[in-house]
Formats: C-alpha cells, sequence, structure tokens
C-alpha cells in the first residue's frame, strides 16, 4: 500500500506569529462578543416594562452595526490590498478600544441613547476597517501548504469566541454593571493591537493600479465571472 503523509492537526500553531496572531484574536473577538450583550442590556435597562421599546432598540443595536459593514466592506478590502495589513489591524482594534471606553463612559454617566449607538456605529466603522486586512493577513503568517490548516483554525477561534462571548458577557453582568464588561472590551482589543506588534508577515504584493472605483469593484466584476464562488458565497449569506 503506498504510504500515506501524516496529516499535522497544529501545524499552523507551530508558526510563532500566525499562533500570537490567533489568541490576540481570540481575546479580542471574545472581547467584541461581551460589548453587544453588555448594549443590550444597558439599553433595554433604560426602558424598563415596555417590551415594544425594548425590541425597537434591540434592533437599532444590529443596524448601527451592520450599515457601517455595507458602507465600506469594499474600500477596506482595497486598503487591506494597497496598506500594511497589520497595522490596519492594529488601527482597527485602538479604534475599537476608543469606541468602548467611550461606551463605558456613556453608561457610567447615563448618557443619552443617541450618543451609544452612535459609539455602537463607530465599532461596527473600525469592525469593517480590520476584517478584510483580518482575513487576509493569515496567508502571510504561514506557508501555502499549510494555509487550510491555519484557515481551519482562526475560523473555529471565531466560533469559540461567539460562544463563550456572550457567556462571558452575562457573568460579568451578573456581578458588575455594564461599563465595567465595555471596559474589559477595550482592552481586549488593545491586546491584539499589542501583539500585532510581534507579528511579521510575509511582505505582501502591493496593488499598484490608480485609485478608482473600478478597482474597488474588481472582486465583485471576479464573482460575476466565477458562478461556483458566487453560488457558495451566496449559500453560506443565506444561511448564516
Amino acid at each position: 500500500m503506498p504510504s500515506r503523509s501524516a496529516v499535522d492537526p497544529i501545524a499552523a500553531l507551530r508558526h510563532r506569529g500566525f499562533l500570537i496572531y490567533l489568541i490576540g484574536g481570540l481575546i479580542s473577538n471574545t472581547g467584541s462578543q461581551m460589548r453587544i450583550v453588555a448594549a443590550q442590556w444597558e439599553i433595554i435597562s433604560r426602558e424598563p416594562g415596555n417590551p415594544e421599546k425594548q425590541a425597537l432598540f434591540l434592533g437599532y443595536i444590529g443596524l448601527a452595526l451592520v450599515i457601517p459593514v455595507i458602507l465600506f466592506a469594499l474600500p477596506s478590502g482595497a486598503a487591506a490590498d494597497r496598506f500594511s495589513r497589520r497595522w490596519l489591524i492594529s488601527l482597527a482594534q485602538l479604534g475599537l478600544a476608543g469606541c468602548g471606553v467611550g461606551l463605558a463612559w456613556a453608561s457610567w454617566a447615563k448618557a443619552p441613547l443617541l450618543l451609544m449607538y452612535l459609539l455602537l456605529f463607530g465599532t461596527g466603522v473600525f469592525r469593517a476597517l480590520g476584517w478584510p486586512a483580518s482575513s487576509a493577513i493569515v496567508a502571510g503568517l504561514v506557508p501555502p501548504k499549510i494555509f487550510s490548516n491555519a484557515a481551519t483554525w482562526r475560523s473555529n477561534a471565531y466560533q469559540f469566541a461567539s460562544t463563550v462571548g456572550p457567556l462571558a458577557g452575562g457573568f460579568f453582568l451578573a456581578w458588575w454593571n455594564p461599563y465595567v464588561v465595555f471596559l474589559i472590551d477595550a482592552a481586549s482589543s488593545v491586546v491584539l493591537a499589542v501583539c500585532m506588534i510581534f507579528v511579521k508577515p510575509q511582505p505582501q504584493e502591493r496593488v499598484v493600479e490608480p485609485h478608482s472605483w473600478r478597482s474597488v469593484l474588481q472582486g465583485i466584476h471576479f464573482l460575476r465571472r466565477q458562478p461556483i464562488i458566487l453560488s457558495t458565497m451566496t449559500l453560506d449569506m443565506v444561511a448564516v
């Protein structure tokens, strides 16, 4: 029988830069999930005994977070091809930390809800800025032959954070006020920003074509020519 090459399930973790990035991302994503739970708790507590307004205000949270993704996803993807992904991630995380501190102050001072929604909108802006760079940088942290292993670890870490984050947020809310949770979340973003100092990805190939909306929309044109990728992405979005 032909010998079968052994599969190393932790191959990507043997690369120091990826391991640091993975741990930092796990901490930051856990904090981001805690932020959403704390924001929901803070906002609905402002309208006790009014389920209709509570439901509406919870919907506004999702709206404040998704609008920046719709507006800035394509420009952020273009930025990830033109500028240092490491520094884009750091900038996004520092912005998230600033929004977290702002939310903590707004919660502590019982500031108007409009300010909290503006800070949540800012959260969405910085998340939209960092997402493309966070996905693309993985290819520069591990050799191509183990990229799939690295992508699997990153996906699992995100799913783990999505599960643990709300649980931790609820636990902390049971003991402390929401502004403490916001501060913990802000600290988690700083952790990833600091981790990026020690991450040294391979030099990325920079886009040299002129700035234009046509270059931003090239991804859409590519998808139109790749029906398999387009159908897969569409199915994934419908499922989510």
